[in-house]
């Protein structure tokens, strides 16, 4: 055995032999045989249980695929020793290989190709050690690896989930922190743009939106109450102005009134003079009894008519009326006081200015929508473009006339009865070729 262990330690240079199936550490004194003969030489037997056990807990993997190569001071493989849990499949596969890619210049870990058919199941990690002239190969199962992209996709697919989610309360936060407020705001400003001086907004985010809605609350409050304010003025002046018209309506017209009366007298026409006297006592029965500043569009109709007739019997053969029935369904509509006799006055003033021999007035309804009615009172004769234009910026632009009589001031007390920028006057070229004035009023009031 002395001479077995020291000739193949001076063959392969090394003190680890595989003698007999077995792994022996020999030891000499001296430590190299340069020297001559060793003073005594001693071997130790390895337990290979042991070391497969070792090679076990040497994987990471499940299936403890490791083994070691000895192959003494030369490349080519003397021995193997396997794993506990090796398969006997994998060591018929292993030991019926060279290992061409086995490298020993090198004690980094490189990857070992691997014979079939372990290459189609393994990948090899191999780390050569010269002290043991053996070199340590793992085997990765391929499907081992293939479970990391798994894990890795599904990880990233929690991720991209949570994060979506998480992106999805953060937007949703920030819609309630940010985005609805600016838009309560905005619906707010545009409500209080439209006319709803009534609108508020509710405190109940933040500190400074609070702030934003109380300020918001106060200006809409001094609004309403502005608008308010000189809605009720405006009513005020108005009434004012219809009772001032009231008392001081055209003199002269009374004064020609009573000349025509004694003409008609006097001339023996006494039957004309009846007829005048009688529609002459009815208007100025309606102009001064003080029955509020709200009739019915039946009684406003029938002061125009009684207005028409006693100038028409002034100007006889001056002017055509014709004249269009009040429909019953529209007598009862309430409207403002004096609204169509100064209508009518001016109608008649401008057809008479256009110089024909016989000037002709018409008087027209009609029904513009389920809640808005239209009178219309137009003439024949010339009106110029300018005058037109003039007439409709007045009546656009809600200006105030200075008698206080004229349409602009009637525009304005229609709009402010009814509350509705629908309603009040609208101006024309007539077909006939004059002034077209058409009365837009509602039947019921907002």
């Amino acid at each position: 055995a002395y001479e077995l262990l020291q000739a193949c330690q001076e063959k392969y240079q090394t003190n680890l032999l595989y003698l007999d199936g077995a792994y022996s550490v020999v030891l000499t004194r001296p430590s190299t045989l340069r020297s001559g003969m060793p003073t005594y030489l001693a071997a130790a037997t390895l337990d290979i249980s042991h070391i497969q056990e070792q090679l076990a807990n040497f994987s990471a993997y499940n299936n403890k695929n490791a083994f070691m190569l000895y192959h003494g001071s030369h490349t080519n493989i003397v021995s193997c020793l396997y794993s506990s849990e090796m398969s006997s499949e994998d060591i018929s596969a292993i030991e019926g290989s060279s290992f061409p890619g086995l490298r020993t210049d090198t004690e980094d870990a490189y990857f070992l190709k691997l014979p079939q058919p372990l290459s189609d199941r393994y990948l090899a990690v191999a780390c050569y050690s010269s002290q043991l002239q053996s070199t340590f190969v793992q085997l990765i199962p391929l499907e081992n690896l293939r479970t990391i992209p798994n894990h890795f996709r599904n990880f990233i697919l929690i991720y991209l989930s949570l994060f979506f989610l998480v992106s999805f309360a953060f937007a949703l936060f920030l819609y309630r922190l940010v985005k609805k407020p600016v838009n309560d705001f905005r619906e707010s400003f545009r409500s209080l743009g439209d006319g709803n001086f009534g609108i508020s907004i509710i405190p109940s985010y933040s500190y400074e939106y609070n702030e934003l809605a109380e300020n918001f609350n106060k200006m809409s409050s001094r609004l309403e109450h502005l608008v308010r304010e000189n809605f009720e003025q405006t009513i005020h002046i108005q009434a004012a102005e219809l009772k001032q018209l009231q008392a001081q309506i055209n003199p002269h017209f009374l004064y020609n009134s009573f000349i025509f009366i004694s003409n008609m007298i006097s001339t023996g026409d006494c039957r004309t003079a009846e007829e005048f006297l009688y529609h002459l006592s009815k208007y100025y029965e309606y102009l001064t009894r003080n029955t509020g500043d709200t009739v019915s569009l039946k009684e406003e109709y029938t002061h125009m008519l009684n207005y028409l007739s006693i100038q028409d019997m002034r100007f006889e053969g001056m002017f055509d009326l014709k004249i269009e029935e009040l429909p019953e369904s529209s007598q009862t509509i309430p409207v403002p006081r004096l609204i169509l006799q100064p209508l009518a006055e001016n109608i008649i003033r401008h057809g008479l200015d256009s110089g024909e021999e016989e000037a002709v007035i018409r008087i027209t309804t009609s029904v513009r929508s389920q809640s808005l009615f239209c009178l219309s009172i137009e003439n024949s004769g010339h009106i110029t473009e300018e005058a037109l234009h003039r007439i409709q910026r007045l009546l656009k632009e809600n200006g105030q006339s200075e008698s206080g009589i004229g349409m602009a001031n009637i525009n304005t007390r229609l709009k402010l009865y009814y509350h509705d920028d629908a309603c009040g006057l609208e101006a024309a070229r007539s077909v006939l070729g004059g002034l077209h004035v058409t009365v837009v009023i509602r039947r019921e009031k907002l």
